[in-house]
């Protein structure tokens, strides 16, 4: 059943266009059109951010690039060759911890395609998907037997926290917990068993570090520095992580929003704590394993706490709702409960895929025979253009706008700070953070007018 479903969800997906995009998907995928275009690990679209770019690119580490560039190189460049990459990963992922959930009896498995998507879809062509993917891969081979799967497993784990570094905490505590928890072979002590698993695991991280190193061309230092340096920015130092909690928790409609996951998960630890004689041994490693990997994830990188935060504790959800020892009524309105708190939490992605309305072919087909007529000019194109009008085939004069200025200023904040000699391909919804664009149109509901959400914000205007 839940192959059935991911399979089905993410085919959905993909027809539908999803993930949809996000400012920063030039960052990430710039790098793997470079390598697959010349072989070449670099990415000349954010030169103007970083002119390192356009010699290396080792602002993040290089499994993204390298994996995304093999499928450019087997099904071509494209818009639907890109989300199809994504589609690919998120059903693999979907499976991968489904099969997981099952191996140790858990229930919920068939939800896990709704969660993934529902967390990837405003994430856009980022690598978050491929190292989570790579994550629950190498947990579901890691809970085998033997020697070869598990290796494999613990390599793709590896591979994945390389891929997506603020999945350590979870990578580790599940990691652990998942290596730990297999069966013993027979004639093995615990110390031994242990030992041979946590071997494994040292040996999946020695094979990934010798990936790295081969990724990267033995260019370790320069790795280090541009890697640590970007880090660096996007990290808060740890004085700011109860500010950061704090903003994270309150930003916007977040207390309304979210709120109700938080309560869920406080509810099921108590009464797991209660009832923890009758709870499976299974569940209540589960659970350390998710507070753990929780605090340590909080610890790294606190922002990501209503993205990969929030995702751990709705599969949390779905699985120990299955575990708490509940009356037929009560588990009916708990199952109802979460599925309130889980729309209430995708209440504004929900909105604006009912209500706002898709730019016609039309607009992007003038929007390239206006290019068209300007051969020589600089192109700052933003996510949509890249996506709708260029088809992710972008001309070498083109760069990107998000990273058109140095780290200290994304995005430019007016028009005046544009070159003369540059044009703008832009969604019209960067109107909301840049002065001297035409206003957009913001998205209306019941005949409200949502300040926040812009009706068309796959329309695209030029500004030369």
């Amino acid at each position: 059943m839940p192959l059935v479903v991911a399979l089905a969800l993410w085919l959905l997906y993909w027809i539908a266009g999803f993930p949809l995009p996000n400012w920063d998907d030039l960052f990430f995928v710039g790098g793997a059109i470079e390598l697959a275009r010349d072989g070449h690990l670099a990415n000349p679209l954010i030169r103007f951010w970083s002119p390192v770019a356009a010699e290396r690119y080792f602002f993040q580490t290089p499994f993204y690039p390298y994996t995304l560039a093999g499928w450019i190189e087997l099904f071509g460049l494209s818009a639907r060759s890109l989300l199809a990459f994504q589609a690919v990963a998120g059903a693999t992922c979907s499976i991968s911890a489904a099969l997981l959930l099952r191996r140790y009896g858990f229930s919920g498995g068939f939800v896990l395609p709704i969660l993934v998507a529902s967390a990837m879809a405003p994430q856009g062509l980022r690598h978050d998907l491929l190292g989570l993917t790579f994550l629950m891969s190498g947990l579901w081979l890691l809970s085998h037997l033997g020697v070869l799967r598990p290796l494999l497993g613990a390599l793709l784990l590896a591979c994945g926290v390389a891929t997506w570094p603020v999945l350590l905490g979870y990578g580790t505590s599940f990691g652990l917990a998942v290596a730990l928890a297999a069966g013993r072979r027979p004639g093995l002590s615990t110390k031994q068993h242990a030992a041979r698993r946590l071997g494994i695991c040292l040996a999946g991280a020695a094979g990934a570090f010798l990936l790295l190193i081969a990724f990267i061309q033995l260019r370790l230092p320069d790795f280090l520095t541009d890697f640590t340096w970007h880090a660096r920015l996007r990290r808060s130092p740890l004085s700011h992580l109860l500010p950061e909690l704090r903003h994270q928790l309150t930003n916007g409609l977040a207390e309304l929003m979210f709120s109700p996951l938080y309560l869920m998960i406080l509810v099921l630890v108590v009464l797991i704590g209660i009832h923890w004689r009758q709870v499976r041994r299974e569940a209540l490693v589960f659970l350390v394993a998710l507070g753990a990997g929780t605090v340590l994830t909080v610890l790294l990188y606190a922002s990501v706490l209503h993205l990969l935060v929030d995702l751990f504790f709705w599969i949390g959800v779905a699985v120990l709702l299955g575990e708490v020892p509940l009356s037929k009524g009560a588990r009916r309105l708990a199952t109802g409960g979460a599925v309130c708190a889980f729309l209430l939490a995708q209440s504004h992605l929900l909105i604006s895929l009912a209500s706002q309305r898709p730019a016609p072919e039309e607009r992007y087909v003038e929007t390239r025979q206006i290019l068209s007529r300007r051969p020589l000019r600089r192109l700052a194109i933003d996510e949509v253009a890249a996506r709708h009008v260029f088809d992710y085939r972008l001309p070498p004069r083109a760069f990107s706008w998000n990273y058109s200025l140095p780290p200290q200023k994304t995005w430019p904040a007016s028009v005046s700070e544009k070159s003369p000699d540059v044009t703008w391909v832009l969604s019209s919804a960067k109107s909301r953070e840049v002065q001297g664009l035409p206003p957009w149109g913001k998205m209306k509901l019941f005949g409200r007018e949502l300040g926040s959400i812009p009706a068309q914000p796959r329309d695209v205007i030029v500004i030369e």
